[in-house]
This record gives C-alpha cells, structure tokens and sequence, in this order.
C-alpha cells in the first residue's frame, strides 16, 4: 500500500511541476520582453496536455443526463445532438445545454460563445424549431 501512495504522489508532483511556476517571454525583431507568468493552459505540443484534458472533462458525458441527447467530444470541442420530434425534445436539449454551461462554470472553463451554433435538418416544414426558450 505504501507503493502505491508513493508512486501516486510522485505522479501528482511531476504533473505539478508540469503546470507549475511556468514563465514565458516575447521577442520581437530580436529584442525580448519581460518574463512573465503563465496563469492558464498547457505547454503546446506536448503528450502530457491531451491526456491532462482528457482526465479533466471525463466526468462531463454524465452531466448530460438524459439518454437520448447525445455528447460528442472530440479534443477540445463538444457537441450536443438530439432527435427533436415534439416540444419536450426541445427543452430537454435545452436542460442538456444548461446542465454544460453548469458543468463548465464548475469547472472553471469558458465556452467560446462566437463558435456555439445551433444547426437543425428537416424535411418538415413545421416550426417546432423555431420555439424560443
């Protein structure tokens, strides 16, 4: 039991001083800025960024609680999806969008407002989408 605490606090210290005390400086035409701390992200390119988001946003497939909207995660982009046939699939894709934006509030991110859309396919010619919320 005692291995297994080492090697567990060993590998929250070396991801720790992966994110940890990062610093960052800008040239321009040769001349360097300050040194300046980094406050967010990782460092890009790396292996340990990927595999770092993927255990940060493991828990938000259960955020979305109802069966059929689905979640659709690809790195850093995530898309809602639901059949709409009646009203009620309406808000209840509505309460999936809710229970994201709560999800990302909890988690300290930020969505990128200007790149959310909604995208609806018919054939019908009824304004069930239309419905404002």
């Amino acid at each position: 039991m005692l291995f297994i605490w080492y090697t567990n606090s060993r590998v929250i210290l070396w991801i720790t001083d992966f994110l940890d005390k990062r610093l960052f400086r800008v040239t321009v035409d040769g001349k360097y800025s300050l040194w300046h701390e980094v406050v967010s992200g990782i460092p890009q390119g790396s292996i340990l960024g990927p595999l770092l988001f993927i255990l940060y946003i493991t828990d938000l497939p259960s955020f979305c609680s109802d069966t059929h909207t689905k979640l659709y995660i690809y790195a850093d982009d995530t898309k809602l999806y639901r059949h709409i046939f009646k009203s009620e699939d309406l808000y209840k894709l509505q309460d999936d969008i809710h229970k994201l934006n709560d999800w990302t509030d909890q988690w300290l991110l930020k969505l990128n407002v200007d790149k959310c859309c909604g995208m609806t396919y018919t054939a019908n010619t009824s304004n069930l989408c239309n419905t404002k919320y």
